[in-house]
Parts: C-alpha cells; sequence; structure tokens
C-alpha cells in the first residue's frame, strides 16, 4: 500500500508539472497575442491618418492644377489681346489711339498681369513639388504598414492556432490527468486509513480472543453467490488497471475466506503482493454495491489480513 501511494504521489506530481508547463505556455502565448492586438490596432489607426492625409492631399492638388490651368488661362487671354483688333479700352473706354498705356496702373498691363501669374505658376509648381514628395512619403508608409499589417495578422493567427490546437488540448489533458491522479491517491488514502483502522480492530478482537481463552469461530460470509462472484471480478479488474502479474481468473473462497488469484491463494503470496491484494479487496468492497450493515458487519471478518 505505501509503494502504491508513493507511486500514484509520483505520477501525480509529474501531472502537475506538466500541467504547470503547459499553462505557462498558455499565458505566454496568450500576453504575446495581447501586445500583437494592441499593435495591430495602433497599425491601423496609422494606417487611417495615413490614409485620411493621402485623401486630403490629392484634393489640394486638384487645387493647385485648377490654379494653375487658370493662371496659364490668363496668360493666353493677355497674348490673344495683344493680336486682337484696335478697340477701346474694356477698362476706362479710351479710344485705343489716345489710351495712355504707360500711365495706366500695374494691375491693368497686359504685360504685367502676365509676369505675376508667370510667378504665381512658379509658387504654384514649386508647391506642388513639396506635395509631390509629401504623397510620395505617404505611399510608401502606407505599404509599409499594409504589409506590417499582414505579418501582425500572420503572427496572430499562428499563436491562436498553437494556444487553440495545441497547448489547450494539453492543458486539459495534463488536468484530467491530475485529477485522475488525485482521485487514486484520495482513494488510496482512504483504503490504507481503512485497512489501519481493520487491524487495529483485528488486533483488539485477538486480544480480547486471547484473554477469554477462545478459538476464533469460522465466520460465514452470509452473502449471495451473484455478489461474491461480481465482488471478485471487480478486484481481477482492479489488478489488471494496476497491472498485477499474471492475474488470471479471480474468485472468493467461501471456504479460506479470502480471495484466490490465479488459482493461487492470496496469502500464499509475500508480504508486499499481499498488501497490494488487500488494498484491492478494500477498495473493490468500497466500489460494490452492498448494504452498510453488510459491509460493518464483515469489516472485522472477511476482510484479508496483510
Amino acid at each position: 500500500m505505501p509503494a502504491e501511494i508513493e507511486r500514484i504521489e509520483v505520477s501525480r506530481k509529474a501531472a502537475l508539472t506538466d500541467y504547470d508547463v503547459a499553462r505557462q505556455s498558455t499565458v505566454e502565448l496568450e500576453t504575446k497575442l495581447a501586445q500583437l492586438s494592441n499593435d495591430l490596432r495602433e497599425v491601423q489607426s496609422r494606417a487611417a491618418v495615413v490614409e485620411g492625409l493621402r485623401q486630403r492631399f490629392d484634393l489640394l492638388d486638384e487645387h493647385y492644377e485648377s490654379d494653375a490651368k487658370r493662371l496659364e488661362a490668363i496668360q493666353e487671354t493677355g497674348s490673344l489681346l495683344d493680336t486682337l483688333p484696335n478697340k477701346a479700352c474694356p477698362l476706362c473706354g479710351a479710344p485705343s489711339a489716345e489710351h495712355r498705356n504707360p500711365e495706366c496702373a500695374a494691375v491693368y498691363r497686359i504685360e504685367d498681369v502676365q509676369l505675376a501669374a508667370g510667378r504665381e505658376q512658379d509658387k504654384i509648381t514649386g508647391l506642388r513639388a513639396d506635395l509631390e514628395r509629401v504623397q510620395d512619403g505617404l505611399a510608401t508608409e502606407a505599404m509599409e504598414l499594409n504589409q506590417k499589417r499582414k505579418t501582425l495578422a500572420a503572427n496572430m493567427e499562428e499563436l491562436k492556432r498553437l494556444i487553440e490546437h495545441e497547448l489547450m488540448p494539453r492543458t486539459r489533458q495534463s488536468s484530467a490527468s491530475l485529477q485522475a491522479q488525485s482521485d487514486r491517491r484520495n482513494t488510496a488514502l482512504q483504503a490504507r486509513a481503512m485497512a489501519d483502522q481493520i487491524m487495529q480492530f483485528r488486533r483488539r478482537a485477538d486480544e480480547l480472543k486471547v484473554d477469554k481463552g477462545d478459538k476464533p469461530a469460522k465466520i460465514s460470509s452470509g452473502v449471495a453467490t451473484a455478489d461474491l462472484e461480481k465482488f471478485a471480478l471487480t478486484v481481477e479488474a482492479l489488478l489488471r488497471e494496476w497491472n498485477y502479474p499474471d492475474v488470471g481468473r479471480t474468485v472468493f473462497s467461501e471456504k479460506d475466506q479470502d480471495l484466490v488469484i490465479g488459482g493461487q491463494l492470496r496469502t500464499s503470496h509475500g508480504k508486499g503482493v499481499r498488501a497490494l491484494t488487500c488494498a484491492a479487496f478494500i477498495i473493490a468492497l468500497m466500489l460494490m454495491p452492498f448494504g452498510n450493515s453488510w459491509k460493518s458487519s464483515h469489516f472485522g471478518a472477511v476482510l484479508p489480513k496483510e
């Protein structure tokens, strides 16, 4: 019994270690996944800002183009005015012969208007060149952000796959194994406690018998043969689960009031084997649907000695 409990405890500690490792790995990957999700939100936010700037700058470029065409039209109009027949000044109404061109204000002289339009065109050309450089930079940043977004999304999918298909099943499996080993340990501890209590009862009964000078009387189990058969099969199943060597057919001997395993009486083996089979006997008794009165009445009579 102590050896079995020790083996169970070793298995339980191994299952606990595996569970802790799997859970820790899951927590680490979930932390990385949360960080990647935060990075992805920042990238998407910046990408939205960049896209908004590109749209605004495209609209600004259209305004620059419209202004450039307007200034170009002003220059062409001035050239056409020089080629048209001489007529009265459209601004002051004076005949062309009497028009005092040198005395006109600068805003009314065609060559001055053309010169001003040319200067404005040069400014717009410079502004459009600066705007084009900014747009190129934004386009490059947009491509980089898009690539980064794809990379982050791929990494997140890989982490999700690892968590859902590898770590979570491993965690569930190790948790189930840990629970099973804990249940086995609790059962074995309860069986050992019961065995210790039974040994105390037997020692007390032997003391009382010695004091009275009586011989132990043979006690009949008083249990139906079908129930004894089920009980023996339960013991046999436990021994097979514990990898007991050469289990064979297990029956309960009414004559010897003990188990016969593989054709050999249980008491014919050494102390270690007897302890193991005694534990199987007690656990099988706990699992059997006998009434509590039957169990209590046979604890000191039917249960085997180690």
